[in-house]
């Protein structure tokens, strides 16, 4: 599959999903951002607390 991966269409994905971030990400909220296979679409759910694998991340840097 010859010139399949586009950088430009990579990049201005990533940057509406990062401008629809912005725009709905609270300040001192926690949320969990997923890819659901199926549906081909990325979720945003709010969760109770920072996950332990992002925190134990954190802490390694």
């Amino acid at each position: 599959m010859k010139n399949y991966w586009q950088g430009g269409v990579c990049l201005a994905f990533a940057d509406e999903v990062l401008c629809w971030l912005y725009g709905t990400v609270k300040e001192n909220e926690d949320y969990i951002l997923q890819f659901v296979p199926p549906f081909h679409r990325l979720e945003l759910l709010r969760a109770e607390s920072c996950p332990d694998a992002i925190t134990d991340h954190v802490e390694q840097i």
